[in-house]
């Protein structure tokens, strides 16, 4: 059974799916394409080659990172911003967290609750105050409940020179179902890599920034984000660990504009490599294997 069921438009239902997670790319570019989307792409849904800065919605209600492109992707892509009842911050550089997105999610969601933020204390302290939004500071490995997930903060391998704060990956867990969402890092830090082994992921959803070429273009960002080379190597340890169940699907995010080639040259060459890269509108349906959960999620 494929555990991701890839589509390339919304869910029928403008109602999310209690026992199904589907995610949805508002974003999949990294911090070198523009901070500003062209006119003529903001309603090019179809197009594969355009890429905003990195964000995704699951199942139409927990957000990961704003950026400056996400106001135009929540239009583009026909969301209703009614259902949102999360963020989750990964960190806090500009092209993940924008507050002019915030101020505007808080004030066109129509609904009397507060926005629930939820951060890293140090990345959290970085926003200023916005009407309408709860803050919700969480520690790395301590988990928190949104709805039927159990949210796990771990350790991302990444840096922000202006913070102290640690950049934060999200591990979700529900009874039957666990995937990991991992952009910005590069090699997991050994304590990540240690919490994840033989849980034997559903799906991840893993930064790839740089391509093959990087070693000799711009050798200094494989220490904050991955190449192609890096993920080679690192994904036969993740199913022999039993990170990765299987027959998990790897999916590729925060893709660089200048160290990647277009989506359809990229998608060509991993084809073979069990590594799909993601697309602005993708939507991906995650579908659980039936397993015991590991002895940490069950405290």
């Amino acid at each position: 059974m494929n555990p991701l069921e890839v589509a390339t438009t919304q869910p029928d239902s403008n109602q999310p799916d209690s026992n199904t997670t589907t995610v949805l790319f508002l974003g999949s570019g990294a911090g070198d394409w523009p901070k500003s989307v062209p006119a003529e792409e903001e309603t090019a849904s179809g197009n594969r080659n355009y890429r905003r800065f990195s964000a995704l919605l699951v199942n139409q209600q927990i957000l990961i990172d704003f950026g400056p492109t996400l106001i135009s992707a929540l239009q583009t892509f026909e969301v209703d911003s009614h259902l949102l009842t999360d963020i989750l911050l990964t960190h806090s550089h500009w092209d993940h967290l924008d507050v002019p997105a915030l101020c505007w999610l808080a004030a066109n969601r129509g609904s009397s609750a507060p926005l629930r933020l939820w951060g890293h204390p140090l990345a959290l302290a970085r926003i200023p105050w916005v009407e309408g939004v709860e803050r919700h500071p969480v520690q790395m490995n301590e988990a928190f409940c949104l709805g039927r997930y159990t949210v796990y903060p771990v350790a991302g391998n990444h840096w922000v020179d202006e913070s102290l704060e640690q950049p934060l990956l999200y591990l979700f867990v529900t009874d039957d179902e666990k995937w990991l969402y991992a952009t910005d890092t590069a090699w997991f830090p050994t304590q990540t890599w240690r919490r994840l082994a033989q849980l034997q992921l559903d799906a991840i959803i893993w930064d790839a920034t740089y391509g093959d070429e990087l070693l000799t273009l711009a050798p200094l960002g494989q220490f904050g984000h991955n190449t192609l080379a890096m993920l080679r190597l690192m994904l036969p340890t993740t199913f022999h660990e039993k990170v990765l169940r299987p027959d998990a699907q790897v999916i590729l995010t925060h893709l660089c504009k200048n160290y990647q080639p277009s989506h359809e040259a990229l998608a060509q060459k991993l084809q073979t490599e069990g590594m799909v890269p993601a697309y602005d509108g993708m939507v991906v349906r995650i579908v659980a294997l039936q397993q015991p959960l590991a002895p940490f999620l069950k405290t």
